[in-house]
């Protein structure tokens, strides 16, 4: 463990020196305060340094441009320099890795800037300080969404982004004192950076070359297209199996739905908007997921209703099903052939490459061992694949 750790420092050393260099200036910050005043979470420390330092208009206006650089290093409190320290490690280690020091150094840096002046624009007129890495950070995740969006292989590594990001913007919007726009400029500045600098030379090329492999190899494992199917057989009854949720789970899902929007209309009443909007948001979701269905038929299988709402799923796209495990609960995933990820990521747009990855979640009816089998069954016999209902069923949560 140790040597594994010295190994990741080693290899990202500019990470772990800002990092220091956090603690370091949070360290003289607590030194100008007495303990009874440094905080865990809730309060603000006050101390000359952080005065000095951050983002506050009225200075600026007065010439001090070093603030937009140096509000990057201090933090009001334990918990703000504690998370911020997390989402460094987590995502600086990833970045610098990738994308190399120098490209590192320039993303981190340029979003510092962005989500600095951001927050400034935004606070012209008024006497409010800001400071913080999180504008910088919030770049560094920017960048792994970049990353993630140029190779059809690394695609599920934007999920390891888009929680942070999405939980970070909405605690700003949640929560009073946070500066979301320094948030928001850090995370667009650092996309921006990202995309222009590209990924540590040499690398590109590799991961190319390992996606071809295995769309060659993938392709000769699989042999020649299955013909179409016919509309004749397609658009056949007997042919075509509907899944739907059983009475209780429907019950289940409409009484959650209803306690949501219930609390959706007493936090409108109390002003609290963001809050009722989020429960108003869950509410529909749940009653909506009483008209999932899952459709199986000779070509593939479609999922209607929130938030499993999807075209058409070809058998034929679809190397195995199996089960797998996501908070505490059993679903049926499925891998795409590589051979059909990598078709569809040269045509997919933007927008499309972020929905686009090698594996899927089918929405769960049941029991889900029995339901990955059945939809293994459906795809062996409507795209002449081989059957390995082992490997299929096996948990990988």
């Amino acid at each position: 463990m140790l040597k594994a750790a010295i190994r990741v420092v080693w290899r990202c050393p500019l990470t772990f020196l800002v990092a220091t260099l956090l603690v370091a200036v949070f360290a003289v910050e607590s030194y100008q305060v007495s303990w009874q005043t440094l905080t865990v979470g809730g309060g603000l420390i006050t101390p000359t340094l952080a005065l000095r330092a951050a983002v506050y208009p009225p200075s600026i206006e007065h010439g001090e441009w070093w603030r937009f650089i140096t509000a990057g290093f201090i933090h009001f409190n334990v918990l703000h320099l504690g998370l911020n320290l997390i989402g460094l490690i987590y995502a600086g280690v990833f970045v610098e890795s990738r994308f190399g020091r120098l490209r590192f150094a320039l993303i981190y840096s340029a979003a510092l800037l962005g989500g600095n002046v951001l927050a400034y624009l935004t606070t012209i007129g008024t006497r409010e300080f800001t400071g913080g890495a999180s504008g910088a950070i919030m770049g560094l995740f920017g960048a792994i969404v970049v990353f993630a969006m140029r190779f059809w292989s690394q695609r599920e590594v934007g999920g390891y982004a888009a929680g942070p990001i999405a939980a970070t913007l909405v605690n700003g919007f949640l929560s009073p004192g946070v500066s979301n726009a320094a948030h928001i400029g850090g995370l667009v500045v650092g996309i921006g950076v990202a995309v222009l600098v590209g990924i540590r030379t040499g690398l590109a090329e590799t991961i190319r070359a390992a996606e071809a492999d295995v769309v060659r190899r993938a392709e000769l494992e699989r042999g020649p297209t299955p013909p179409e199917i016919s509309n004749l057989i397609a658009d056949d009854p007997l042919n075509r199996l509907e899944l739907t949720r059983s009475p209780l789970a429907r019950i289940g899902f409409a009484g959650l739905g209803i306690l949501f929007i219930l609390a959706a209309g007493i936090g409108l009443s109390e002003s609290y908007g963001w809050w009722a909007a989020f429960f108003l948001v869950l509410g529909l979701a749940f009653i909506n997921g009483t008209r999932q269905r899952l459709v199986l038929d000779p070509r593939g299988f479609r999922a209607t209703g929130l938030p499993w709402g999807r075209g058409l799923v070809r058998w034929r796209d679809i190397d195995r099903f199996f089960v797998t495990t996501i908070r505490g609960a059993k679903v049926v995933g499925f891998l795409y052939s590589p051979a059909y990820v990598a078709r569809a990521d040269e045509r997919a747009g933007l927008l499309a490459k972020l929905n686009l990855g090698q594996i899927g979640q089918a929405p769960s009816f049941g029991n889900a061992k029995r339901q990955a089998a059945l939809m293994e069954e459906w795809r062996v016999r409507w795209s002449g694949g081989r059957a390995d209902v082992s490997e299929s069923l096996v948990s990988v949560g």
